[in-house]
């Protein structure tokens, strides 16, 4: 994921009240009201606080529909296809906490289009995976994983 897709998505997930709702608070903001528990992280570092979520770039196969032709001129392809990974992350062993966050994630990205900064956009965002209720023995913790592929456009 690019820096400025990252930048869209955690300030989209960050700005929106239902899912901060479901969320506990960073224990490390310096806000007030303090920031919800959203972490830029791997699967091995432990979150902080329950329920939250974390978001790392994931891999997938380019999407090469969109490069242009080299018998029209082809340079650089705009647009690029993106993957990310959100986990939802809860304590308790019932999944609802989890499907609740995963529901939202899906109101909030699925089919969305986002600004990013210094130009261009994500004018597609879509769930290509979703695995509700998983369970890290390390962390004694339930898991959710949800997958979007983005469409970045840079011009």
């Amino acid at each position: 994921m690019s820096q400025a897709s990252r930048i869209a998505v955690v300030a989209a997930m960050q700005a929106d009240a239902a899912l901060v709702a479901l969320l506990a608070a960073d224990p490390d903001s310096l806000t007030t009201p303090p920031a919800a528990a959203i972490f830029n992280a791997y699967k091995d570092q432990a979150p902080p606080v329950y329920p939250c979520l974390t978001y790392r770039i994931s891999t997938g196969a380019p999407d090469h529909r969109f490069r242009p032709s080299r018998a029209a001129g082809g340079g650089p392809a705009t647009v690029k296809d993106e993957y990310f990974d959100l986990e939802a992350w809860s304590k308790t062993p019932d999944s609802a906490p989890i499907e609740a966050i995963g529901a939202r994630l899906t109101v909030l990205f699925d089919g969305a289009s986002l600004a990013l900064t210094g130009g261009g956009s994500i004018f597609w965002s879509e769930l290509v995976t979703y695995q509700p209720d998983l369970y890290d023995d390390d962390l004694n913790a339930h898991y959710g994983l949800f997958r979007f592929r983005i469409r970045a456009s840079t011009t």
